[in-house]
């Protein structure tokens, strides 16, 4: 689950001078300050773009024991942050199945030469502070992203700041991010985590919310590149209410760490590693793959596995969604609304190249709806050595062979040349639904059917495609459901 806030403080950062620095403090800090607690108390929550859980749609908590029997399928992040909770809460007979031989789902680090390069979630918004604890909690090292950024666009070699002046003067974006915070102050469900009781009018297309909300356009046009590079779509195609937890939660983090700092964490040793420190609490069986569920009237549910079946009393659908049809006895309301969930194709490629920048850049034209199919941003992550992680959204259908010649077509564009491929992987990403399924009541038809037939559904489609999102649906779930 990829973060894309690299577009966001640290640009504001690299563009700022003395007096705009003096004006944002002037002007905006204290104003944020003092109305923060209002946006909280008005969520009816703490700040859940900050990775708290948030009590909605609760429901009685099972009467069963703290032995009762709970199967997780899917050892994802969804599914190991599910598993953790219950373990705190002292359930001790809960079963993780896997059907990889790793866990982590979408998040997945790539060691070479002793160095961890991430194929797949990358780094950490400081504000969300429930995450970062849960990681230094199970003793994972966390330290301050040190990226450098820049663009390319139109054949030309930006500096951050030379970005930024293209499109918008300093005093557009600052008014423009305090617009965006004031905008989510009148609609707390922005901060909240999860997808229930969305309005309207953030069910359009973010391109058709922009014509009506035109004080957000600034920031909105300045992530836009970012959005896309890490596989969250396209402007005319997904709901506004994508963009804008997004938004608010750039806006936060730029508040409060300053428009200086920069301060994005990741994980020394590996995203991965969380996953593993998290997964090691439970009991996981990775490269077991569930290929049958059923449930019955009497609230049994039969989970079976290389050709054995177990029971449970409780089952936590922790997989994509979609992918549960072909092996849970799906009703006809889960069966319509698991199949209206859709996705990004998506690849990331590690590689060892000559020729390029060790900087990490972003090629804002292939952004475009039209360049899809081309090398979207190149990062050397490490800068003393020449291994590359590239990233491109790809054409349903295309061969493996063909979009490793499309890595390497636009590393040779940009004057550089793979030497070796090290690491290809595909991921389909960001589960989303429609402006028309959201706007009809997707997100509360599947929260009804929370419990229901013993049964419960977690993950990224629920909490939004990151990371401490993901996690927060998934133990918000099991404090209020157990």
């Amino acid at each position: 689950m990829k973060i894309f806030y690299y577009q966001t403080t640290p640009t504001i950062g690299g563009r700022n001078s003395a007096s705009f620095n003096s004006l944002f403090n002037l002007l905006a800090l204290p104003t944020l300050i003092l109305l923060t607690s209002t946006l909280f108390s008005i969520a009816g929550c703490g700040p859940s773009s900050n990775g708290k859980t948030v009590s909605i749609n609760s429901t009685e908590k099972t009467s069963l024991g703290k032995d009762q029997r709970i199967a997780i399928i899917g050892g994802g992040v969804a599914g190991l942050s599910a598993a953790y909770r219950l373990n705190q809460k002292g359930y001790t007979n809960v079963v993780v199945f896997e059907k990889s031989n790793r866990v982590g789902g979408k998040v997945s680090t790539f060691f070479y030469d002793g160095l961890a390069y991430e194929t797949g979630a990358i780094v950490v918004s400081p504000h969300f502070t429930d995450f970062i604890k849960l990681a230094r909690e199970v003793g994972i090292e966390i330290k301050g992203y040190p990226g450098e950024f820049s663009y390319f666009e139109n054949g030309d070699h930006m500096s951050h700041k030379q970005f930024l002046n293209s499109e918008f003067s300093q005093w557009e974006i600052l008014t423009s991010m305090v617009s965006t915070y004031f905008y989510s102050l009148r609609h707390p469900e922005i901060a909240r985590n999860g997808f229930k009781d969305i309005p309207e009018e953030l069910t359009l297309p973010m391109n058709a919310f922009l014509l009506e909300n035109p004080s957000l356009v600034p920031l909105a046009r300045l992530l836009e590149p970012g959005f896309v590079t890490f596989g969250y779509g396209y402007y005319n195609q997904i709901p506004a209410i994508y963009y804008l937890k997004e938004m608010h939660s750039t806006v936060l983090s730029m508040f409060a760490e300053g428009p200086e700092t920069g301060a994005y964490f990741y994980f020394p040793e590996g995203y991965s590693t969380l996953m593993q420190r998290l997964a090691s609490y439970s009991d996981v069986k990775t490269a077991t793959p569930v290929t049958k569920v059923s449930r019955n009237d009497k609230g049994i549910i039969k989970v079976t596995t290389n050709n054995e079946t177990t029971e449970f009393d409780k089952l936590i659908i922790a997989t994509p969604l979609d992918t549960a049809v072909s092996y849970l006895d799906t009703s006809n309301e889960e069966k319509e609304l698991f199949e209206m969930i859709h996705y990004y194709n998506y690849y990331t490629l590690v590689f060892r190249a000559s020729g390029l920048p060790k900087e990490t850049i972003s090629l804002a034209t292939n952004t475009k709806p039209d360049f899809v199919d081309n090398l979207m941003m190149f990062g050397n992550p490490y800068k003393d050595n020449d291994v590359y992680i590239a990233y491109m959204q790809v054409s349903v259908g295309t061969s493996d062979d063909k979009v490793l010649h499309n890595f390497i077509k636009g590393v040779e564009n940009l004057g550089g040349k793979v030497e070796k491929s090290l690491k290809l992987s595909q991921w389909s990403y960001f589960p989303h639904v429609s402006s028309s399924a959201m706007k009809s009541g997707y997100f509360e038809k599947l929260g009804s059917l929370q419990g229901k037939r013993n049964t419960y559904y977690v993950g990224s489609v629920l909490g939004h495609e990151f990371v401490p999102t993901t996690a927060a649906y998934s133990i918000n779930l099991i404090d209020r459901e157990f």
